[in-house]
């Protein structure tokens, strides 16, 4: 049982705190044979029509998407870089603010893969201790010499 539940049985009268213990550990075991029935349906998880479907609803989803959105939008989902998600909102921005989304996510990501690429060399140097300061500088200086 929770604290709160046992705080506001601990306020009842000694006479009603076993009464309402046992009416709530009842109501607790039928929520809890009503959701192990709810789980052994097998049709839960069925749609009930076929344009009910996961793939069908997609399909449509992509279909909207694409009629708004930008040939930069488009090519950053076909080559991974946008989840679903993010490619139906950014697809609702206008023309200025979806190029400057994606070209956005490419500077972040060039700069990942640079300071990817500085701590990978700062470690292959092998100093005993690792010295952080001189994989922050590292880093900084490299993005700023490819930017």
């Amino acid at each position: 049982m929770g604290i709160k539940t046992l705080e506001r049985l601990g306020r009842l009268p000694v006479k009603k705190q076993s009464v309402e213990m046992a009416r709530h550990l009842e109501a607790r075991d039928a929520n809890a044979r009503r959701q192990a029935a709810w789980r052994a349906n097998t049709r839960r998880g069925e749609a009930l029509y076929v344009s009910q479907g996961y793939a069908e609803a997609r399909a449509r989803r992509l279909c909207r998407i694409e009629r708004t959105a930008t040939a930069e939008l488009v090519e950053a989902y076909t080559e991974g870089r946008l989840s679903l998600r993010q490619y139906d909102q950014l697809s609702k921005l206008s023309s200025y603010r979806k190029r400057k989304a994606v070209e956005s996510d490419r500077h972040k990501e060039r700069a990942q893969n640079l300071a990817a690429a500085a701590i990978g060399s700062v470690l292959a140097q092998k100093p005993q201790p690792i010295d952080l300061g001189l994989i922050a500088r590292t880093i900084t200086q490299s993005i700023r010499s490819n930017c």
